[in-house]
């Protein structure tokens, strides 16, 4: 419940919707769902790695490889993640297809460059 409450007080909670992520359509690319994690939650809530792996009750790997960008956020993870910082599914999984489509267009934008 202290967790809850510090979340409350800093911003997070029920109000972040799908709606707080329409600054992804003005930027140049979307940010990793992990780097957001770890910029947005992480750090200034001061919050470790190893901790919020310990909370979910998954590895510290899997949480590691998410915030470098090496792994996606599953269903499973949107669920712990919003219990944990008291959000939405729907907002961790919609920074990971913000992510998705942002890579698959610049795959299709490299594919279309004529070749030098």
């Amino acid at each position: 419940m202290k967790l809850a409450a510090e979340l409350r007080n800093k911003g997070f909670g029920r109000e972040a919707k799908l709606s707080d992520l329409s600054f992804l359509k003005s930027c140049r690319s979307a940010p990793h769902p992990g780097a957001f994690l770890d910029s947005r939650f992480l750090q200034p809530l001061s919050i470790s790695q190893a901790h919020l792996a310990r909370a979910l009750g998954i590895s510290r790997r899997r949480v590691n490889e998410l915030v470098v960008g090496k792994r996606s956020i599953t269903p499973s993870t949107a669920i712990k993640l919003a219990r944990f910082f008291n959000t939405d599914p729907e907002f961790w999984l919609t920074l990971q297809m913000h992510w998705d489509l942002y890579q698959e267009l610049e795959k299709e934008k490299r594919q279309s460059l004529p070749a030098q």
